[in-house]
């Protein structure tokens, strides 16, 4: 079962990436929806323990599945007994990870200064071995491309879990036990989803060569996904332990505001582009342009993205989450400065990755730990302010570190990688003056947070999109014109500003 060579791989993980971006949309929408519903029927205090219960299970993960899904992705020839061996591993990890953690889970608890979370760890430790049923056939998924299925699976696992199962249990009154029970309800459906929709041998392989081969690969994946997930909870263990619960639930529901659009994105690059990528591991040219062309693409919307969210964030804040939440707003505004970088470090990842290079990512994630943690607790003396800003100089730090690891592995130029990150600045200018001046505006005509929120991106949107249609040479990069073309040909308003060639006389 050889790897397929993608003759175009910017058409493939375009290909890929309208499926994935369809689905990104719509998680967006649920997403908004349901914590917005959420955050009005529980305390920042319940989100806050459960958010403790979550440091527990994410630390965990890495060790669970030993890098199972990438494997299967990057591996050049892949046979029957590799997936065989492949879910041995998978299940047989979980399951012991599963027990430990629920029998460590009062110890873990204390730990982070909220014992009452324990049952919570406990129950959670069954999403271990629901996830390890399908991690093999989330790989091969995306090895054959099969980019609706992933796109199903992101989507419906996250309107039951918590749209259903999460909002259900928190209108019955169940309080912080309804986020327990809509992770679960989300890690179920999207294990079956995978498991019929991607079937494979599960029948247990225990051939030593085989499983040393995926070890060596699955080891330095799960040592670089540990020491991310380690400075991913970093600060959270810092807020838990020093400002307490309810300071952690105003800290994670701002971070994940902010992750949101470059989470979703980078699931985009993940699930279209690493199979890309993979297969074509030893052309460096076309690894360096794929790289340059994903960073410049990615930074011209996420850029647009970092200055709403600075500019909108009392009325973001206020709309998805309600008015006990205000104290959010300010963090998620310093937060949007981190917004682009957090895609720009989990792109140059994946490219590093898909050369095998996970012992060398590994070395940059653990220095990531140890400045997050760092600059959370300094930060930690002045408050959540304060570790938002040493959290931020910690992710500038790591996107530096695996960007210039990427460069290398892929032979980018340096002023290609720079010229990635500053074309797309003269549209942000434009972007931010125009929506600054009129949220401003809409800010002393208006008192209600949906009507800012959305006059000013629509009205800033029309400025820039006519700016573009004018002077697109100015304010939108050669390398991803011809997608920006095909896109305004069907956006009217756009077409009726670009100027049409003049007539002959």
């Amino acid at each position: 079962m050889a790897a397929d060579t993608p003759r175009n791989l910017t058409q493939t993980t375009l290909r890929g990436g309208a499926w994935l971006s369809l689905a990104a949309v719509l998680q967006v929408l649920l997403q908004l929806l349901t914590v917005g519903i959420l955050a009005r029927l529980l305390s920042p205090r319940e989100f806050g323990l459960v958010a403790a219960a979550m440091v527990v299970l994410e630390l965990s993960q890495g060790f669970a599945l030993l890098g199972m899904k990438p494997a299967i992705v990057q591996r050049a020839e892949l046979s029957h007994q590799d997936l065989r061996a492949a879910h041995t591993i998978a299940v047989g990890l979980s399951t012991l990870l599963g027990v430990l953690v629920f029998a460590l889970a009062a110890p873990f608890a204390r730990l982070l200064n909220t014992p009452s979370a324990a049952p919570m760890v406990q129950v959670l430790s069954l999403v271990f071995l629901v996830q390890s049923q399908s991690a093999v056939a989330e790989g091969l998924a995306a090895r054959r491309q099969q980019f609706g299925l992933l796109a199903l699976r992101r989507t419906l696992s996250y309107f039951v879990g918590y749209g259903v199962i999460g909002v259900g249990l928190a209108v019955l009154g169940f309080g912080a036990w309804a986020l327990v029970g809509a992770k679960l309800g989300e890690v179920t459906v999207a294990a079956i989803l995978l498991s019929f929709g991607c079937r494979h041998p599960r029948r247990p392989l225990f051939e030593r060569e085989r499983l040393r081969q995926l070890f060596h690969f699955g080891t330095g994946f799960s040592v670089s996904q540990i020491a991310n997930t380690l400075a991913n909870q970093a600060d959270y263990f810092v807020v838990a332990r020093v400002l307490g619960p309810a300071s952690l639930g105003l800290y994670s529901r701002s971070y994940q505001i902010m992750r949101l659009p470059a989470r979703l994105l980078g699931n985009i690059v993940e699930d279209a582009a690493f199979p890309g990528f993979s297969a074509v591991q030893n052309e460096r040219a076309r690894l360096a342009r794929g790289l340059f062309r994903s960073l410049l693409l990615m930074n011209t919307l996420l850029f647009l993205a970092a200055v709403a969210c600075a500019v909108l964030a009392p009325e973001i804040i206020a709309i998805a989450l309600g008015p006990q939440w205000s104290a959010a707003a300010p963090l998620l505004a310093l937060f949007a400065l981190a917004l682009p970088f957090r895609s720009s470090q989990r792109l140059a990842t994946t490219v590093s990755r898909s050369t095998g290079a996970n012992w060398r990512i590994a070395s940059g994630e653990a220095l990531y730990f140890a400045t997050v943690l760092s600059g959370a607790y300094l930060g930690s003396r002045h408050g959540l302010d304060g570790v938002v800003w040493g959290v931020t100089a910690a992710i500038l730090v790591q996107t530096v570190v695996q960007l210039e690891l990427a460069r290398r592995l892929s032979g980018l130029p340096f002023a290609l990688l720079v010229k990635a990150h500053v074309l797309p600045l003269p549209l942000t200018l434009v972007f931010g003056l125009t929506l600054w001046t009129i949220t401003g505006e809409l800010r002393t005509w208006s008192g209600s947070p949906l009507v800012v929120l959305i006059g000013s991106i629509l009205l800033a949107g029309c400025v820039v999109t006519a700016a573009i249609a004018i002077r697109t040479s100015l304010f939108l990069p050669a390398d991803i014109r011809p997608i920006f073309d095909k896109l305004v040909q069907r956006i009217p308003v756009a077409t009726a500003f670009r100027p049409r060639p003049s007539s002959p006389h």
